[in-house]
């Protein structure tokens, strides 16, 4: 086992390896927010952005790094976007329930459709923003 310098078993370990992010634990883990590549050269890794804590790889998350995102690629909840290298997914702005940013709405994803174009912007004739 690589990450032990000694141990009692091939899972408990008395001490560890120095490497750079591995916590001086019975199992010699890698620290919160990286994963084990196994190797002694490259020991632990830093995960994704997208992630908490990853196994296997850097995009293989366990847990996601805000409750903004979910599931196991962590992508963005709806009503919220995605922001490269930002932990938190910024929200989307009225009217819109999935964007791209904050102002560009998906194709019809309008929180109200009345008097909305495909876009979320209102239509020009007998329709204004009022805002929420």
């Amino acid at each position: 086992m690589y990450p032990c310098l000694n141990c009692t078993s091939p899972t408990a370990c008395l001490s560890c390896a120095t490497a750079p992010n591995r916590a001086s634990t019975s199992t010699c883990a890698c620290s919160s927010h990286y994963y084990d590549t196994n190797s002694a050269i490259t020991g632990c890794q830093i995960c994704d952005y997208k992630c908490g804590n990853c196994s296997g790889s850097a995009t293989a998350c366990s847990t996601c790094s805000h409750t903004t995102r979910t599931g196991s690629t962590c992508l963005c909840n709806d009503t919220y976007y995605n922001v490269n290298d930002l932990a938190e997914c910024p929200a989307c702005k009225y009217p819109c329930v999935n964007c791209t940013s904050a102002t560009t709405c998906v194709a019809n994803s309008c929180s109200t459709t009345t008097g909305r174009n495909a876009d979320c912007s209102c239509q020009t004739a007998g329709f204004y923003e009022t805002g929420s």
